[in-house]
């Protein structure tokens, strides 16, 4: 994704920090759709245990089976009791009329058990295909599902407690958000105000997508026989949209949406955004600074993304001074928004600003993402995920996204934006437990559990680890937590999701680009080469978009970064719609 930098100290733009990976589970043999079958129910209706006062003998079974009509399965290893079938009798009117005999001792149901408090989303139970990482692998990574005991066995949340995310923009309306959001503030503008809802637009299309997955991962239904669990569970959120209609993300919004969130009392604020030291003067930071010790004062804990330029690679070309639309996030520019250097690594605000929890992200295996940020200034890591999408899509992260015209409503993306609201919900699962909580408590349990042998020394405390932060403070406490018993509907059928990049076999020989010939604006987003940059070009790149589309007709396509040879550059993408957004006429 080709972000943009404002030159002016009063709208610097603010970094979504992800990965860009839009794309959703695919419908097909090599992809893993999103499972439908039902849960476990909690009964098996067709068998029962019978304890028996002595030792069962073959004549005692032989006669039970006769009298009650029902046959003898297996025994339990150790133990006087016998499993039996009761075919098609009625449960309960078996067991009373089974405990009757005088040599039975008691008698109860083949009851069925699920993993430990694994929720009954879809995206969290379906077992893994083999050589593939499970879903939701993120959610077993950090111990709040497991096999074993896990976090969610000690607290599922409060609805009590609300995490204000502050994002691009949000689809407030998503299926899985429902009745999970209690408040919609606007703050891309001079000051926040509450709103009943968001709407996409075409100027903010990534900053929707962006915002409904990192929402998604707080405070996603859960257990609710929907799509995707959610770190935080039982958790409320307050949703503060960043981005304005023109797609930009200003600092002033950023400082304004902080402080708004902790006046209206939210105890965690996660921001999955930010930018980097290089391309923030002193007073930027010392402004953002301040609103992070603003929302402190306010007993507030900010988790924030600590950012996506941890590796060496430069995607420039050595002594080739890059394109205004080639400029990335982990580039320096001056205040003329002209390109400066690229940085590796660069501290990122508000992710460095006083007292804010940052958050660097980890792989499948648990090693650190070779993008994340890294270093004594981060806090903690957790799960962001990494991934080629054409590849090992399962790698990255999933959550919700804006359906789309086929109703696709979850999908794939990485970066330390993702890691950082898995931090957050677990934040909020903690204040759950003991609501008194000061913000610096709640950081320290947190820091203080987390794992340093995971990605050791990349950052100061090592990676979050949800079980052992919810016992530590537990066992602080004295307070137990009872697991509620899981909800028991049968799951909805839910839409398959868009097509990953698949190319063509056998693959079309070159030409592969648009003729540019006159098109003189073709480059920086003019589809059908009218000489304008307006919402008819992105109507085509929408009705384009993750296809390989033809060369022919001659430019009538919303291929804008394609290079010949390079295959990946040959589909209508992200990237294009972020040269389309840049570009586009007021």
């Amino acid at each position: 994704m080709k972000i943009f930098l404002k030159s002016a100290l009063t709208i610097v733009s603010v970094i979504l920090l992800l990965i860009v990976f839009p794309k959703m589970v695919k419908a097909a043999d090599n992809y893993r759709p999103i499972p439908t079958e039902r849960a476990s129910l909690p009964t098996a209706n067709k068998e029962i245990i019978v304890g028996f006062k002595e030792p069962p003998k073959t004549k005692n079974l032989i006669s039970l089976s006769r009298q009650k009509k029902i046959v003898v399965k297996n025994g339990l290893s150790s133990t006087k009791a016998m499993v039996f079938s009761i075919g098609d009798k009625n449960i309960n009117e078996t067991l009373t009329d089974v405990k009757k005999d005088p040599n039975v001792a008691y008698a109860y149901p083949n009851y069925r058990f699920n993993l430990l408090n694994i929720p009954n989303d879809p995206g969290i139970i379906a077992m893994p295909t083999p050589g593939e990482p499970r879903l939701q692998w993120n959610m077993f990574n950090m111990k709040l599902a497991g096999t074993g005991k896990s976090a969610w066995d000690v607290s599922t949340g409060s609805e009590s407690v609300n995490v204000a995310v502050i994002d691009g923009s949000f689809d407030s309306t998503h299926t899985d958000l429902t009745g999970k959001i209690t408040k919609l503030a606007d703050c891309a503008k001079a000051t926040c105000t509450q709103v009943l809802s968001f709407s996409n637009n075409e100027n903010n299309f990534m900053g929707t997508y962006h915002g409904t997955h990192v929402a998604g991962l707080v405070a996603a239904g859960t257990n609710n026989s929907k799509g995707i669990a959610s770190s935080g569970y039982n958790t409320k959120i307050t949703v503060i949209r960043l981005m304005d209609d023109n797609g930009d993300m200003n600092i002033s919004y950023l400082i304004n949406a902080i402080r708004w969130a902790a006046d209206q009392g939210n105890r965690i604020v996660n921001v999955s955004l930010g930018q980097m030291q290089e391309n923030l003067d002193s007073v930027a930071i010392s402004e953002l600074n301040a609103a992070a010790s603003y929302a402190w004062g306010k007993n507030t804990l900010v988790v924030a993304a600590a950012g996506n330029c941890g590796n060496s690679v430069n995607p420039h070309l050595p002594g080739v001074t890059p394109a205004p639309d080639e400029i990335d996030a982990c580039d320096q520019v001056d205040d003329n928004g002209n390109f400066v250097k690229h940085v590796v690594n660069p501290i990122m605000y508000p992710a460095n600003s006083p007292n804010v929890l940052s958050v660097a992200a980890l792989k499948e295996d648990n090693t650190l993402a070779s993008y994340s940020a890294h270093g004594s200034w981060v806090s903690v890591s957790a799960p962001g995920g990494e991934c080629d999408p054409d590849a090992d899509l399962y790698n990255c992260i999933l959550s919700t996204v804006p359906p789309d015209e086929n109703d696709y409503q979850y999908g794939y993306l990485s970066g330390t934006s993702q890691a950082s609201p898995l931090v957050s919900g677990l934040a909020s699962l903690l204040l759950s437990v003991k609501p008194a909580l000061s913000n610096s408590q709640l950081k320290s349990y947190i820091e203080s559990t987390a794992n340093k042998s995971i990605a050791s020394g990349s950052t100061k405390n090592g990676a979050v680890d949800a079980l052992a932060a919810l016992e530590a403070l537990n066992g602080a406490t004295g307070t137990p937590v009872k697991t509620p018993t899981p909800t028991l509907s049968p799951y909805p059928t839910t839409g398959v999701a868009k097509l990953p990049k698949q190319p063509p076999v056998p693959y079309p020989s070159a030409p592969y680009c648009p003729v540019l010939g006159n098109c003189l604006k073709k480059n920086t987003g003019d589809a059908n080469c009218d000489g304008l940059i307006n919402t008819s070009d992105y109507t085509i790149w929408k009705q384009q978009f993750d296809k390989m589309v033809s060369v022919t007709p001659v430019n009538q396509n919303a291929n804008f970064s394609c290079v010949e040879g390079n295959n990946s550059s040959y589909f209508i993408d992200l990237q294009d719609f972020e040269i389309w957004r840049k570009n586009k006429s007021p």
